[in-house]
């Protein structure tokens, strides 16, 4: 039985943050009303990403390792909230280990990054220790393994690649998780979800909190508490509440394909680039792969406060473009693989993402602050909250820290 009485949050944005929100509040006594514009939850961001669970590796240009400690705390709760969540083991469908391939024009040299590697694995040991804390089920993890230049050659062209270092990080496919996750939201009673429901404005007046949608006061509804966690109508709807940035920030749209590949192709690893603006392949456990390759895939650099309704919309010129140069870049460094295969005989189709991040250079700058994702989390403003994910690893950590806060705020 749902508590009529219970306090009523609204929460904008169905993806993973936001569902993880819901979900986590529900467990806490409140009711939910979930907001999303589009007509499905989890269909954006939390669909179009490669699902890598961060251990923190790919930030090793943030020497303080703030970045590598938080994304390695979300890391270690990732599966066990989702356990939580869908009161069950959950059964994720996770990549091959992957490779961390050091480029030639790497950012951060191979011995200096195996030095960091060594210092995030401690990191791990720390979050592996605190008790129901486990990565996608092991309590303990390997540490970054260099290879041997044999071993390193049958992986990546030595001609661009300096080392290559076998990691225990692995990527979880997003498509069941949120199909899974969406089947939670629908059976909850304590949570009401409105698609096709966009928020316009959100209003703060001392201890009241009101949600807009549309114009006229019949579009406006009082809750307890409001949270944001929109992506990108974040910078947005955090403006109409009076709340600015953390810093100045930027949107970037990235293309990558998703599917099939056939071929020599299905035997290449899930792999990262390091350090700098590269790119990623991954292969899941049912064949299936991701391939990005920044210098091609990202298309869009936006510092306004949301991005125009267009801003993912491709020609067919441009998909074709984008398919040849997305494979082409990781054909040279996985010719093994990729380069002796056919983009045109494989499954792949092109998607895109959105990706919100504090800086105002790109990532081929050293100093980039997208080398850095340590400015983000939950704040809090009287019954006003705005959560900067920063990565999807880091959503249910922050969902449950959130629903904490609220829920300490009300006992």
């Amino acid at each position: 039985m749902v508590d009529r009485k219970a306090p009523t949050i609204a929460i904008v944005g169905a993806g993973l943050q936001g569902a993880g929100l819901a979900i986590e509040l529900a467990m806490r006594g409140f009711r939910v009303e979930l907001f999303e514009k589009r007509a499905e939850c989890l269909s954006q961001a939390s669909l179009n990403n490669e699902g890598k669970v961060h251990l923190g590796f790919v930030f090793a240009n943030d020497r303080s390792l703030e970045t590598a400690r938080i994304m390695s705390r979300g890391a270690f709760r990732f599966a066990p909230l989702l356990e939580r969540w869908l009161e069950a083991k959950v059964d994720l469908k996770t990549s091959l280990p992957f490779h961390y391939v050091v480029h030639r024009d790497s950012q951060v040299a191979p011995d200096v990054l195996e030095s960091i590697y060594g210092e995030i694995t401690a990191i791990h040991r720390e979050c592996a220790a605190v008790e129901g804390h486990h990565y996608l089920g092991r309590h303990a993890l390997p540490p970054m393994r260099r290879l041997g230049a044999a071993e390193g050659e049958s992986v990546a062209d030595p001609s661009l690649v300096s080392a290559v270092f076998l990691s225990p990080e692995l990527a979880v496919d997003p498509a069941p998780l949120n199909l899974a996750l969406q089947k939670r939201l629908d059976d909850d009673p304590a949570i009401t979800v409105h698609t096709n429901t966009a928020v316009s404005a959100v209003e703060r007046a001392g201890d009241e909190v009101r949600v807009a949608m549309g114009s006229g006061p019949d579009g406006v509804r009082r809750f307890d508490h409001v949270i944001n966690a929109a992506w990108e109508d974040l910078v947005y709807l955090d403006g109409t509440a009076g709340i600015s940035p953390r810093g100045p920030w930027n949107f970037r749209v990235k293309h990558f394909l998703k599917g099939r590949m056939v071929g020599d192709a299905v035997r290449c690893p899930s792999a990262t680039i390091v350090l700098g603006p590269f790119g990623d392949i991954v292969q899941y456990d049912d064949g299936s792969f991701y391939l990005s390759w920044y210098p091609v895939g990202r298309r869009r650099w936006s510092h306004e406060v949301r991005l125009d309704g267009q801003a993912m919309t491709l020609t067919t010129d441009e998909e074709t473009d984008l398919r040849r140069g997305i494979w082409e870049g990781l054909a040279r460094l996985f010719p093994q693989s990729l380069g002796r295969s056919d983009p045109a005989s494989s499954e792949l189709e092109v998607r895109s993402g959105i990706i919100l991040a504090l800086g105002t250079a790109d990532i081929d700058h050293k100093d980039s602050q997208l080398h850095q994702r340590n400015l983000i989390g939950p704040r809090s403003f009287g019954r006003y909250h705005s959560v900067d994910t920063g990565k999807w690893t880091t959503a249910p950590l922050f969902a449950e820290m959130l629903a904490r806060r609220i829920a300490d705020g009300h006992a």
